[in-house]
């Protein structure tokens, strides 16, 4: 029965200090984003303004990744039009395109985009707005209880923040 314990025992340890591990690797790549994000030489509204220059459609979201491998920062962004949606990857340090991928709306893209299209608050102008609370990482269109938001996450200092625009008023929902 001893054995059993000990045997057990060395399992939960094992398991423990693997999860130490991975929560200290997240926290790292956080902050590898978060320096890469303040750093790169591109600036949100110059990411969406290349890829509106390269696809004509309404900007439904945008987040920066940053890849620990490449040690490099993108904007991961979506632009949508009456049929299709664009989705890009556009370097943070030299606005290029390194990848696009163009796909036909189905019937719930459809949905969400006529809400998108009803709204009188661009999500360019949602971005605006959340640069006040923060240097703003991602922020997306969605639809959250019936109503339709801009969530919007920022930086401040260290800390992310998620602030929610009602995409009618321009009102902040959540900050």
């Amino acid at each position: 029965m001893k054995k059993l314990s000990t045997l057990v025992t060395s399992v939960i340890l094992a398991f423990g200090l693997s999860g130490v591990g991975t929560v200290a690797s997240a926290k790292s790549a956080d902050a590898n984003k978060v320096t890469a994000v303040v750093q790169s030489t591109v600036t949100i509204e110059q990411a969406i303004a290349v890829a509106q220059q390269n696809f004509n459609g309404e900007l439904s979201s945008i987040e920066f990744d940053y890849d620990d491998t490449t040690r490099k920062g993108v904007y991961e962004i979506k632009l949508v039009s009456t049929t299709t949606k664009m989705e890009l990857k556009v370097d943070a340090n030299t606005g290029n395109v390194l990848e696009h991928k163009q796909e036909r709306l189905d019937r719930d893209d459809k949905v969400k985009y006529d809400r998108l299209k009803q709204s009188t608050i661009s999500l360019s102008d949602a971005i605006k707005r959340a640069k006040q609370r923060g240097h703003v990482i991602e922020a997306e269109f969605d639809i959250e209880n019936g109503q339709a938001v801009y969530e919007i996450e920022v930086l401040q200092g260290q800390q992310k923040r998620k602030v929610v625009i009602n995409t009618m008023t321009g009102q902040f929902i959540r900050n």
